[in-house]
C-alpha cells in the first residue's frame, strides 16, 4: 500500500519503521525536512518529501503530529483542515485519513 505519513517524532518514526517492515511504500514529511530525510534513510521503502509533495497518489494519510500541530493548517498546508478531527475530512481526493494525535493537554471537554 502507498501511505503518506505526516510527522517525524516518536509516533511517526515508529509508524515508518513498522510500515516499512511490512512492505508498504511510505512518503514521509514533517516540519523539519532534514529529519524526514534522516528517518527515510533508516528504512526501506520510505522516502522523504516536502509537505507540498508528500501526498502523491497515496491511498492513505496518517497524521502523527503533536495535537496543536494537527489543528494548525500551517503544519499540513496541503490539507484543507477544517475540523479538529481529520477522521471527518472529505477533501477533493479519495483517501483514507487517520490522525493519531492525542489532546493530552487540551481543555476538559466535559465542562
Amino acid at each position: 500500500m502507498n501511505i503518506t505519513l505526516i510527522g517525524t517524532g516518536n509516533m511517526g518514526s515508529a509508524f515508518a519503521q513498522q510500515l516499512s517492515q511490512f512492505g508498504h511504500h511510505v512518503r514521509i514529511t514533517g516540519r523539519d525536512l532534514d529529519k524526514a530525510h534522516a528517518l527515510a534513510a533508516q528504512h526501506q521503502n520510505v522516502e522523504a518529501f516536502a509537505a507540498d509533495q508528500a501526498l502523491g497518489q497515496n491511498e492513505v494519510v496518517i497524521v502523527a503530529t503533536a495535537y496543536q500541530d494537527a489543528l494548525s493548517t500551517q503544519s499540513c498546508s496541503f490539507l484543507p483542515l477544517t475540523s479538529t478531527s481529520l477522521s471527518t475530512f472529505t477533501g477533493v481526493f479519495p483517501r483514507k485519513v487517520s490522525e493519531i494525535t492525542s489532546p493530552c493537554c487540551a481543555p476538559d471537554w466535559r465542562s
